[in-house]
């Protein structure tokens, strides 16, 4: 019917051809069902593995922290002091605590994908082996086999449990008192029934021989007659146990070491809570008891946020608490270390001393104490180098390590370990840890009170209650070593804040005495400029301290232009870019060098930089602040601009000079520094905090303060000086209205500036473009008579024949005119200068001359032609 009404044949194609149409389409859809589908299936396969490996991770979390609260093998303390709560007596399968959140979702409703999910679900909520605790008391075991008979003895072993022999006993028992009835059928199944609680079936843990046996020696060699409490000042004879150091009580009586003779490093582990914070306390006040600070430097590290000796750093002994709260500082300190290293050194050397405890070597020992070692190689891995070195050559040189950690097996390097005669473990629970006191001894070390610690030193081991430390005690060795002065610190103290003139001057005198004077001017010149020596500078230019803590000095931070080649200043805003720009120019003025700093008009910058590149300058200091935005509003003359600007660097050097800019350290700005400028100063924000110089880098970004930067590998502070010299800015024409010959102008605005003109100077003939055509000079010159020839781009360009021949007598101005139109209006090439924006420009060019800027008085009151 529609091909009837229509009359056209092809619509009987198109209802031949719709079922076919019809057909593919469904097919179509089913083939992208399918696709859709197996991408679905996929995402959930993949979310499902990664749900799976977030459970197992999970699961090995709670399992850890869970071992953590018991012994692994259901050991306890072995004194009723600080003994466990429950007892641990295997594993089972147990609701988790700490089950992810299920992030997969199922794609389709396929049953597959359903049970899939629910069996993830159900996997997170059970774990598969949990301790199985039970409180301490009496407990019940039944079962007749070996099995039993395993479980019954180990608990016999636990302090605080009763094990009740079968539930013949049970049941006389009155029901008021419950108890926990443990059924062992085999080394692998037992089921535990609390009362009030459902039956857990798991995995009971049983002793080797070997393990009872562990016990049972650690059970006969403690000590019960050991004080839980000892009070350091309570100690007997503190000041007749010779050299050595009173740490507590012992089977003997007091107890002491001797680092001095049987160290020189001290290594010092246990778990948290065990008492190992307050033993270095006690070792730290006993020591400096003994010594002078003559004869003792003490060094605090700690990376436990600093608490540990916040009292004992009033010490006259203490040099410095530096705690994870500053890693750079931290850095800075540590890595003075090694230049410490090299001063004992050739300290002994020059005395002929072979060790510190010579006669002639009279040379303080340093104790370094490192409370959470292994948190400090964490937060600073570079350090391990000097610690190393420390321990290595510590005994001749009076160096003492005190390592304190958590892990010491794992966290101290054989090389370290190696050189730790004097070894103290209080209470371990992990086996692998306890192997750096010695074999075997794990059950014994699991089984020690808070405080109590076993001691390895050259006269064997020994178990020690170790003395607690008080305010009055710090107070009494703090008075008894008052009026005595202290040796030398192992390095100078940071950079101040703020740095002046007279801290450079005495800075210089210190240098000067130490014969450092003439230094800059025997180093080889790495710049491409060669001047004469008589020009340039040799000594440089001073702008500030820098801080050398691998030398254990300061010095003057100089920049030598012949040495270094020009400067950059990098820094993100309030970083003291600018300030450092004027401390390196008020050097060179004070130098006998003239600076010359570059306007931030665009205009007069220009100018400045094309007549230095152009000209013969004298030497001098070119000075340009914010040079990345100079570059900027350079726009399309960004090219022409630096090509000037590498002449005038270039011509500024060979006069005996050079030149310094100030600019943000944005990732564009590099390609205008590299090649031009060959010394960097990098203040705040100069560069990313990562890598093996993140620590020094924190010591820059994270100072408030401006002026704090890196020159040459070290950190420096800026110097306060007066504010940047004014811009020097070019001389510029101004025009005057002549009544000699006629002035052409060309404005795009010709109107408006004919009724200026009309105002000022109601004497003046103004003609048009064409008028001034029409009437052409006689005798092929333009007739003197006080007239301006005035018309726009668009006039004069009709007329461009009569202004060439103007061009050639008469002064021409432009105001208000496009580049473009001056040169096509002109007919030059080259670019004519930009104007400055301070106040109204025009471009002026006389007969036979350049383009140059000018200023004309009649346009200042408007800036708008």
């Amino acid at each position: 019917m529609i091909g009837a009404i229509t009359g056209s044949a092809y619509v009987l194609v198109f209802a031949v051809l719709s079922p076919v149409i019809a057909v593919a389409s469904m097919l179509d859809a089913r083939r992208s069902a399918r696709r859709l589908a197996r991408a679905d299936a996929a995402r959930f396969d993949e979310e499902c593995r990664a749900y799976e490996r977030l459970v197992e991770e999970s699961q090995r979390e709670e399992r850890a922290e869970r071992d953590s609260r018991v012994p692994t093998r259901g050991m306890a303390h072995v004194t009723a002091s600080g003994t466990p709560e429950v007892v641990r007596l295997g594993v089972a399968r147990q609701l988790s605590s700490r089950a992810p959140d299920m992030p997969v979702s199922v794609p389709t409703a396929r049953v597959a994908d359903r049970e899939r999910s629910h069996a993830l679900l159900e996997r997170a909520r059970w774990h598969p082996a949990l301790p199985v605790v039970v409180p301490r008391g009496a407990l019940e075991v039944r079962g007749s086999g070996p099995a039993a008979h395993a479980m019954r003895e180990r608990l016999l072993l636990e302090v605080g449990v009763s094990v009740l022999p079968s539930h013949d006993a049970a049941a006389q028992r009155p029901p008021e008192e419950p108890c926990t009835v443990i059924e062992v059928t085999s080394v692998s199944r037992m089921s535990v029934a609390r009362p009030g609680a459902a039956t857990v079936q798991g995995r009971p843990d049983l002793w080797s021989a070997l393990e009872r046996d562990r016990h049972l020696l650690a059970l006969d060699q403690h000590s019960e007659h050991l004080p839980e409490r000892v009070a350091w000042r309570e100690l007997a004879s503190l000041d007749a146990v010779g050299s050595g150091i009173p740490l507590g009580r012992d089977e003997a009586g007091t107890f002491v070491i001797d680092p001095c003779a049987d160290g020189p490093h001290l290594l010092v582990g246990g778990t948290t809570g065990s008492g190992k914070s307050e033993f270095l306390r006690t070792l730290v006040l006993g020591w400096a008891h003994r010594s002078s600070p003559a004869e003792l430097a003490l060094l605090f590290v700690d990376f436990k946020g600093g608490a540990s000796f916040l009292d004992l750093d009033t010490l006259p002994h203490a040099l410095e608490v530096i705690t994870d709260l500053d890693e750079a500082t931290a850095a800075r300190a540590l890595s003075s270390l090694r230049a410490e290293i090299r001063r004992r050194e050739r300290w002994l050397r020059d005395r002929g001393a072979r060790d510190v405890r010579d006669s002639t070597a009279g040379l303080g020992r340093l104790v370094i104490v490192i409370d959470e070692y292994a948190a400090l190689l964490a937060s600073l891995p570079d350090l391990h180098g000097v610690i190393i070195d420390c321990a290595a050559r510590g005994r001749s040189l009076g160096i003492h390590l005190v390592l304190c950690t958590q892990h010491p097996t794992s966290a101290v390097r054989d090389a370290i370990a190696a050189n730790c005669a004097i070894r103290v473990s209080f209470r371990i629970t992990d086996d692998a840890d306890a192997a750096f006191l010695g074999a075997g001894l794990a059950p014994r070390l699991r089984a020690l009170p808070r405080g109590r610690a076993l001691v390895s030193d050259a006269q064997g081991l020994h178990e020690v209650q170790t003395a607690l430390i008080d305010d009055t005690s710090i107070t009494a060795v703090r008075d008894r070593w008052r009026s005595v002065p202290g040796g030398a610190s192992p390095w100078v103290p940071p950079l101040p804040e703020q740095v002046t003139l007279a801290d450079l001057e005495r800075q210089a005198d210190l240098e000067r005495q130490a014969g450092l004077e003439g230094q800059a001017e025997r180093e080889e010149p790495a710049s491409r400029h060669t001047v004469p020596e008589a020009d340039a500078a040799p000594a440089g230019w001073v702008f500030g301290l820098e801080d050398r803590p691998e030398r254990q000095q300061r010095a003057l931070a100089r920049w030598i232009p012949r040495r270094d080649g020009p400067l950059a200043v990098l820094g993100s805003a309030g970083s003291g870019r600018t300030g450092a720009l004027a401390a390196v120019a008020d050097a060179a003025t004070r130098g006998g060098c003239p600076v010359t700093v570059l306007d931030d008009d665009w205009a007069d910058a220009m100018a400045t930089v094309r007549a230095l590149a152009t000209g013969q300058p004298g030497r001098m200091l070119l000075v340009a602040d914010d040079f990345d935005a100079l570059v900027r509003r350079a726009g399309d003359d960004r090219v022409e601009f630096l090509r000037l600007w590498d002449d005038a660097s270039s011509a500024v050097g060979n006069a005996g000079g050079s030149v310094a800019v100030a600019l943000a350290p944005a990732q564009a700005q590099y390609a205008i520094i590299e090649g031009r400028f060959t010394s960097t100063l990098e203040l705040r924000g100069a560069r990313p905090a990562a890598g093996p110089t993140a620590a020094r880098t924190s010591d820059v970004d994270d100072r408030p303060q401006p002026g704090r930067g890196y020159w040459q590998g070290a950190v420096v502070q800026v110097v306060m000086a007066p504010a940047l010299p004014s811009p020097t800015r070019p001389p510029i024409t101004t025009v005057h209205l002549d009544t000699a010959r006629p002035l052409v102008v060309i404005a795009r605005q010709p109107r408006r500036i004919a009724e200026a003109l009309a105002r000022a100077h109601p004497d003046a003939v103004v003609l048009s473009a064409s008028e001034a055509a029409a009437q052409p000079p006689g005798g092929g010159t333009v007739a003197l008579e006080p007239r301006v020839l005035m018309g726009d781009v668009e006039a004069w360009t009709t007329q461009w024949s009569a202004l060439q021949t103007l061009r050639r007598t008469c002064r021409i101005l432009l105001i208000g005119v496009d580049a473009p139109d001056v040169r096509s209006l002109l007919g030059i090439r080259e670019q004519p200068p930009p104007l400055g924006t301070r106040v109204p420009e025009l471009w002026l060019v006389d007969p036979e001359e350049p383009v140059v800027r000018a200023r004309w008085a009649l346009l200042e009151p408007s800036t708008s032609t």
